[in-house]
């Protein structure tokens, strides 16, 4: 059994909060200056900083809950097991099991928030749409950006339990 932890980052964690603030006071100050707009454009305009706003959150406290149960607690990413990986998962709060046998491969994808791994299945309608890797809402996908592991090492560990 291996283990993948995540290094303590606090400075990336800080950068995150005051941006994520930084965010909040500059949609605040946009919805309170959107009153001088005629009242449809006021509410149209008020009902998509709701929603972008709420997405901002969504995001925060998904990075935040990662952040607590990696860092703080010590918990790790990914747990590499003889017949499953366990995948660390902040949006369920728990550990997504995935069996060797249903992995055809493992792929990475480097969006601006950090480097990722997710398994690559056999059958294709168990891959789920790439758009869940931008908002960041897949269970069986882990970030490895803050791991003492380059994409190399950690490919060629997991490729090695296929």
């Amino acid at each position: 059994m291996i283990e993948l932890h995540e290094r303590k980052h606090a400075l990336s964690a800080l950068f995150h909060t005051l941006i994520f603030l930084l965010a909040s006071v500059v949609l605040c100050v946009l919805v309170i200056r959107s009153s001088s707009f005629p009242i449809i454009w006021d509410i149209v305009f008020n009902v998509v900083m709701i929603v972008l706003y709420s997405c901002i959150l969504l995001g925060f406290i998904l990075k935040t809950r990662a952040y607590i149960h990696l860092c703080v607690k010590g918990n790790p990413i990914a747990i590499i097991k003889e017949n499953e990986l366990c995948v660390y998962s902040a949006l369920t709060d728990s550990y997504t099991a995935i069996n060797w046998s249903d992995v055809l491969k493992f792929d990475t994808y480097q969006p601006k928030t950090g480097d990722y791994c997710f398994p690559v299945y056999r059958r294709k309608t168990d891959n789920p749409n790439r758009f869940l890797h931008v908002m960041g809402l897949r269970k069986d996908c882990f970030r490895y950006s803050y791991t003492d592991y380059s994409e190399e090492e950690l490919l060629a560990m997991l490729h090695k339990h296929l």
